[in-house]
């Protein structure tokens, strides 16, 4: 209502302002001042006229769809069918142990007289979450002026189902459009289109179990590297393939296998043959004998110089 009182002062407003711009038009025209002297601000005033009937439009509007969903304005019609119309929302939801009782019926007033009544109800009853579900889905499908304004659910022990409390508000203008009828506007407050959209989004939450807490993710297993190829011992392959009389001196004849490479060595002589830094220290018939390392060997025909 306070839509109709706010257009009642906008339109009186509207009258004075229309007035006033029209005698000062006037008198610009008598005396050759005011508005006629002034066009700019003649130009203001009518903006702010235009203004003052749009902001009065507007509030028109606004009144028409409330009324449009208002209770009807007979308080007896008004108690009796908006009554009936959540009993038959309960019976459809499948509520058990159904109760509506009227919690209060307050007069709304201001300071120009009634504005309307404004019901609150209680429903009470037994019933799944996908009931409550129901009930609310149809109960906001309805253009009716009216509101929940608190919802309880408990779970009944050893049940699926709920005890279920829900307060509820309706407003009856005494601008309203139907007498004794109530609205047959549909609601506009649903963002999704179906009741089975709510249900599947709603009640697969399970929100009355225990909440068991998910179990974290178990630790990464650290990184393993890759096992190493075995390494290249290319020590193996170097051997004493010959001993050698040359020019009355024996002379060793040491290969790598690997390089494909023969060097050869007389006795005091410093050697190096891929990965072998040694000297040599004898020449034999058919061994020699070397220090790599400060580790002295005796090194037979055939044998590897990286062996023991």
């Amino acid at each position: 209502m306070e839509l109709q009182q706010r257009e009642k002062k906008l339109m009186v407003a509207v009258g004075v302002l229309f007035a006033v711009v029209a005698l000062y038009y006037l008198y610009g025209m008598v005396f050759g001042g005011g508005a006629m002297g002034n066009p700019e601000a003649l130009r203001t005033s009518i903006n702010k006229l235009e203004n003052e009937i749009s902001r009065a439009k507007n509030a028109q509007r606004k009144l028409n769809a409330l009324n449009k969903r208002s209770l009807p304005t007979r308080q007896a019609d008004a108690l009796e069918r908006y009554q009936a119309w959540l009993r038959g929302l309960v019976e459809q939801s499948g509520f058990k142990d159904a109760r509506i009782s009227v919690k209060q019926k307050q007069p709304i007033k201001n300071k120009d007289g009634d504005v309307g009544v404004n019901y609150a109800f209680s429903v009470t009853g037994v019933g799944s979450l996908e009931k409550v579900i129901r009930f609310l889905f149809s109960f906001y499908s309805s253009g009716n002026l009216q509101k929940v304004r608190t919802i309880t659910l408990e779970p009944k022990q050893g049940s699926k189902e709920l005890d279920i409390s829900i307060d509820v508000e309706a407003l009856a203008l005494t601008t309203g459009d139907n007498p004794s009828l109530l609205t047959k506007e549909k609601g506009d407050q649903l963002k999704l289109p179906s009741l089975d959209i709510y249900q599947a989004g709603i009640v697969k939450r399970d929100f009355f179990s225990v909440y068991v807490p998910p179990k974290p993710n178990p630790p990464p297993e650290p990184k393993k590297d890759p096992p190493k190829p075995p390494s290249f011992d290319a020590a193996k392959y170097v051997i004493l393939t010959a001993v050698i009389e040359t020019d009355g001196q024996s002379v060793a004849w040491i290969r790598s296998k690997p390089t494909d490479k023969t060097i050869k060595v007389r006795a005091g002589e410093d050697f190096e043959i891929g990965p072998i830094k040694g000297k040599c220290l004898r020449v034999g018939v058919r061994d020699i004998d070397i220090e790599i390392d400060g580790e002295k060997k005796t090194i037979a025909y055939g044998e590897s110089l990286g062996g023991k």
